[in-house]
């Protein structure tokens, strides 16, 4: 019976997954975890029947697993606050290096960079955190409040209220580039397209910060030129999430993760990973990437 189930093992239907960063897989797991609410109360009900003591004395859903599943699955689907995220990081590190390069002027940069890069990537955050997925709230958010801190600083600078030299700067981009960093070492696990996007932000971050301490123009440019691949980057990966829900499937290929399964399996300490099958998939891996 249910109940002598639930006596060996209370606790087996909480063992759900956890949502992705995915809305859909978000609105997957809720569906899960009403099923086996309403799979817990049948199995009290069979325990407990309502003509009995403790039975007359709770009070259960009438709706059954079946109607609660249906009800969580037809909730509407909710959006992907990546595009919105990836495209005011794009757009605003794309200007702000057409001002590096000289093509235009510091004003238009600070606006975009406020209300875009800055408001727009902190909404987009904070519904990654909805969605729980703590990479694109970590990266949205932070990056969201570097666009509005560096428009501080350039409106202080301009106002003369308190004026950041080339040193501050310099020491305010190498921080961001450590933090870059620590994304960069994550996104392994996503996939090629996001590795590519840190690992040009990170080089560029870098690049900057130095071209500020050692007064170097020609790092300048190299650093321009390195973010706008980086911004290119995030607008394909913008471009792939918009195609793959407007055709239904993946459109745009973005590449495997640099962290294979099997590697994150023996980094996770799982004792079913053999040595052996770690080295043929890394070997896989490896001659994946030269074809």
């Amino acid at each position: 019976p249910t109940h002598h189930r639930r006596r060996q093992n209370p606790h087996a239907l909480d063992m759900m997954p956890a949502a992705t960063g995915d809305p859909s897989s978000a609105t997957e797991a809720q569906a899960a975890t009403a099923l086996a609410s309403a799979w817990r109360g049948h199995a009290e009900r069979a325990h407990n029947p309502p003509g009995s003591k403790w039975g007359a004395a709770r009070k259960f859903s009438n709706s059954g697993p079946k109607a609660v599943l249906a009800t969580a699955k037809s909730a509407p689907k909710k959006g992907n606050p990546a595009v919105v995220g990836l495209t005011g990081f794009a757009m605003t590190t794309m200007l702000l290096q057409l001002h590096n390069l000289g093509v235009c002027n510091i004003g238009p940069v600070l606006a975009l960079g406020i209300i875009y890069g800055g408001g727009a990537q902190l909404i987009a955050g904070f519904q990654e955190f909805q969605c729980g997925n703590n990479f694109g709230y970590s990266a949205f958010v932070s990056y969201g409040a570097f666009w509005i801190s560096f428009g501080i600083i350039l409106f202080l600078n301009d106002a003369g209220v308190y004026v950041s030299d080339a040193t501050d700067i310099g020491c305010y981009l190498l921080l961001w580039g450590v933090y870059t960093g620590l994304l960069f070492i994550v996104s392994w696990r996503i996939h090629t397209a996001m590795s590519i996007t840190f690992l040009t932000l990170m080089l560029g971050f870098f690049g900057l910060s130095i071209a500020h301490f050692v007064t170097a123009p020609w790092l300048t440019v190299l650093s321009a030129c390195d973010l706008i691949l980086c911004a290119c980057c995030a607008w394909y990966m913008m471009m792939a999430a918009l195609l793959e829900q407007v055709f239904g499937g993946p459109v745009l290929p973005l590449g495997k993760p640099w962290i294979a399964d099997a590697v994150a399996m023996r980094l996770r300490g799982d004792k079913d990973v053999t040595m052996q099958q770690l080295f043929r998939n890394i070997v896989s891996l490896s001659a994946a990437h030269k074809t």
